[in-house]
């Protein structure tokens, strides 16, 4: 989060309880639409493509479920608010185009690598590429 703030503007974070809630009422609108599917399986599917900071260009997965991370954006953008995820895409974005600093470190030690998902993989590799190395006093 202190990435993000150092241009002065602190993000509002949502809790995991407030963005169940969203994602509850997106997918009770796409179940009047005739899509079928138990809510933990489009949860983790949603969840899945938000937590790819480059499969956030909705090309990936289903339409339904492109169609949902959109409405589920939109809805958070209404508010002002951000969920964990979107702290790692803005970082990793920003980094990107150069306007989020990388966190000045020489060394990044990740423990549960294995866990990691494509948006936290697009941070580890910025500060790598670009960052870590480069920060030696």
């Amino acid at each position: 989060m202190r990435q993000l703030t150092s241009g002065g503007k602190r993000p509002r974070l949502i809790h995991e309880y407030q963005s169940k809630d969203i994602l509850r009422r997106i997918y009770s609108d796409l179940q009047r639409r005739g899509f079928s599917e138990e809510f933990d399986v489009f949860l983790l599917a949603v969840m899945g493509l938000k937590s790819n900071v480059d499969g956030m260009t909705y090309g990936e997965g289903s339409e339904m479920h492109r169609l949902a991370l959109r409405l589920y954006q939109e809805a958070l953008d209404e508010r002002g608010m951000l969920d964990f995820a979107d702290l790692i895409n803005h970082s990793v974005l920003g980094m990107r185009e150069g306007k989020v600093p990388l966190v000045p470190v020489q060394h990044l030690l990740i423990d549960e690598f294995q866990d990691t998902d494509g948006s936290q993989y697009a941070w580890m590799a910025a500060h790598r590429d670009q960052g870590a190395d480069h920060h030696r006093g």
